[in-house]
């Protein structure tokens, strides 16, 4: 068929997102690559996704980065046209095996130095794999393809989000594209992915192979991938550590520059065409390719054992209460936030809300917030878990699920449309309220799931929310819930409804932990700024006075 001035002869790949062919420019001749959506009638998202592509391609002119020649909207979709080069996915050699050692090289420091570019448009691709990788029978030209997802930013914060809504390709996700790791996306992300493919070029194998989604979620925050010489005998102990400081969890201790990981790859490929690798310490030509503040904790490592320890608590059946106490700024929702990495090994559910002081007259505003992403969540499920949900939510409302509908009104897409509330009088209907929460919390705490629920700003929380927490977690029954508050204590003193609220949770026999947070110390901030600068305590030492002293 024609596409306004191109003629597709063949289609030579097909999938549930896109459709490519070959063809032929009608004007002049040359031959093409033209690649569409698969769907006939694209949503918004997919259609901003392909210009976006385009405009991402358009920022380069480099051997290394797929060109794209021409965007035709014709027919309600878009059609994607590249030159034909005769190159095909580097996935495609792998049904032969693993590449030698020499091949693998030459196609990952290629894909470096794509890479770089990218980088230094302030680009991020997201979605590195064997895919994505373009090579020709040689594998000496080498391109790297698909900016559908790519960003244009130079950090981008992941949210916590449905597995069906993750951007790129599980296998080959960074621990904080997931968005479970509390830590912002950037251009480090894509070394990541860049070591599972490297990983996999070499051995054949991925270091992380599940069925379950979460469970390869789980592998990627928390496991260590095996070493690729046990896979493979030929492969020399530095490639198992460029490989591991390519994989580690956290950016800060991967490395911080395509310069760096080509330095190294350059140096492999020239001993490997000369005799073979020898050991020697990688890395020593990384630089920090941008500026960056390391985003893990400083001292507060006390505090983290405790909350962790708490978490522990809730997944074994207590429903702890914890009160992390400062004033603001001091990273209290920073530390909070280090849940997310337990959560996702144990399958558990983390919530949010935060208090307005301008809110304060809206009863329920923190926990309505934190509720209504839980239930998003479960819309954005598979109809097999969303109906197991919606008979568990059902019987244990009871014919009184308008009540619930009214706080939460997202609920009506999960469970459907439910019966208006009878009116009742004022206290009853309070209490008709209470028990019914507090059988909608009982369903999300169970040791399959445990709930964390984090409310923030608790000096501004209206005195319904507060009478409200005081019901729940003063039932004995409740388990396999961890209620986090966080509060300014500059802001409340004895008489504060908060205050009396947890000294009766304490009466009651519920035992309230409280955490407070201080203002981190002198050798604390000169550390943060020696990880920054990557330089020593000494150069650091004079910054770090002058930041304590501005903050």
């Amino acid at each position: 068929m024609n596409v306004q001035d191109y003629k597709l002869t063949k289609k030579v790949f097909e999938n549930l997102k896109i459709v490519v062919y070959t063809g032929s420019s009608i004007s002049t001749g040359q031959e093409v690559i033209v690649k569409c959506l698969a769907n006939s009638f694209p949503s918004k998202k997919e259609i901003a996704q392909v210009k976006r592509e385009k405009e991402i391609a358009d920022l380069f002119d480099h051997p290394n980065l797929v060109k794209i020649i021409d965007l035709v909207e014709e027919d309600n979709n878009l059609y994607i046209v590249m030159p034909a080069q005769n190159l095909f996915p580097v996935k495609d050699l792998l049904s032969q095996g693993p590449l030698s050692l020499e091949n693998t090289l030459k196609v990952i420091l290629t894909c470096t130095v794509g890479l770089q570019q990218m980088h230094e448009k302030h680009v991020i691709h997201k979605d590195i794999n064997p895919s994505n990788i373009l090579v020709d029978n040689s594998q000496n030209i080498v391109q790297i393809a698909d900016f559908s997802i790519s960003s244009l930013v130079t950090y981008e914060k992941q949210s916590t989000t449905n597995l069906r809504e993750l951007e790129g390709t599980l296998e080959y996700m960074s621990p904080e594209q997931t968005g479970r790791m509390n830590r912002t996306l950037d251009y480090r992300s894509d070394f990541y992915s860049l070591g599972i493919t490297f990983f996999e070029l070499l051995t054949g194998k991925r270091p992380f192979e599940a069925v379950d989604q979460m469970e390869l979620i789980h592998s990627h925050i928390a496991l260590q991938p095996p070493p690729a010489s046990k896979l493979r005998k030929d492969i020399p102990p530095v490639l198992d550590d460029i490989l591991a400081k390519l994989l580690a969890k956290c950016a800060e201790d991967r490395y911080q520059s395509a310069y760096g990981i080509k330095a190294d790859l350059e140096r492999c490929l020239d001993e490997i065409q000369n005799g073979g690798i020898t050991q020697f310490p990688i890395a020593k030509k990384d630089e920090v390719g941008l500026f960056s503040i390391p985003e893990k904790l400083y001292g507060r490592d006390q505090q983290r054992s405790k909350l962790l320890s708490l978490y522990n608590s809730a997944a074994a059946g207590q429903a702890p209460i914890m009160m992390v106490v400062g004033s603001g700024g001091t990273g209290k929702s920073a530390l909070i936030n280090e849940v997310y990495k337990p959560i996702t090994e144990s399958k558990g559910f983390f919530i949010s809300g935060k208090f307005n002081q301008f809110d304060a007259n809206i009863p329920y505003s923190a926990l309505t917030h934190a509720l209504t992403s839980l239930i998003q969540i479960l819309i954005n499920e598979d109809d097999a878990i969303q109906k197991q949900w919606k008979s568990n939510i059902l019987d244990a409302v009871k014919g009184d699920g308008g009540v619930l509908t009214e706080l939460i009104p997202n609920l009506v897409d999960l469970i459907g449309p439910q019966p208006i509330p009878d009116k009742l009088g004022i206290q009853e209907q309070k209490n008709r309220f209470n028990l019914l929460f507090l059988s909608f919390i009982n369903i999300f705490a169970a040791a399959a799931h445990p709930l964390v629920l984090f409310l923030d700003d608790l000096q501004w929380a209206d005195l319904g929310s507060l009478e409200l927490l005081q019901k729940i977690f003063g039932d004995p029954t409740l388990g396999h819930i961890f209620l986090i508050g966080a509060y300014r204590d500059n802001e409340v003193d004895s008489t504060h409804p908060l205050i009396k609220s947890l000294d009766e949770l304490t009466q009651k026999g519920r035992q309230v932990s409280d955490l407070m947070l201080l203002p981190l110390s002198t050798p604390e901030v000169t550390q943060l700024i020696q990880d920054t600068f990557l330089c020593t305590s000494e150069l650091a030492l004079p910054l770090a006075d002058l930041v304590e002293q501005k903050t």
